[in-house]
């Protein structure tokens, strides 16, 4: 079995960004609850000013997205600088085959031979899969997206009967 698929460093840096989505959205809801919980007996008292601690609120939540948005721009510069220097060549068009004895990749005119029997850890979730040898330190990741519904499952049922661990 066949195929292959296009992996750009600007699909790297999209799949970064939505990987900090649900801790960013944690976070200010985290945030906000402890602004609430902080000025709570505020709020009830009549000495203070809904308004202001309303107006308060509304800058803090301002501020708290700002600094989420910086530290995601952040996370994604530092990931995507490791990932460039560990890997020069690791965007293009992968060619995958897929035989009884190993996949073998083929990026940019380097092929790379990962054996079924050298998988020392292959992690399934919902839309992806990844693999990864000894000799090999980086891994392969198998994306959903990438590839398409109709081969993922091919692929994923094809790869996990072949793996044993």
């Amino acid at each position: 079995m066949s195929f292959e698929y296009e992996w750009t460093r600007k699909d790297l840096k999209k799949e970064l960004i939505s990987k900090r989505y649900n801790t960013n959205i944690f976070f200010l809801i985290l945030g906000i609850l402890l602004y609430v919980w902080y000025l709570y007996d505020g709020i009830r008292s009549e000495a203070f000013d809904n308004f202001v601690i309303l107006i308060g609120g509304v800058i803090y939540t301002a501020v708290l997205m700002l600094i989420l948005f910086l530290f995601t721009r952040l996370y994604v510069y530092i990931s995507l600088r490791k990932n460039d220097k560990r890997t020069s060549k690791a965007y293009g068009t992968y060619h995958v085959n897929l035989t009884d004895e190993d996949i073998t990749v083929t990026v940019n005119d380097e092929k790379v031979s990962y054996k079924y029997k050298d998988i020392i850890k292959l992690k399934k979730r919902k839309h992806y899969f990844f693999i990864r040898t000894k000799e090999d330190k980086i891994g392969l990741t198998f994306k959903e997206k990438v590839m398409g519904k109709e081969n993922y499952a091919k692929i994923i049922n094809f790869i996990t009967e072949k793996v044993s661990c």
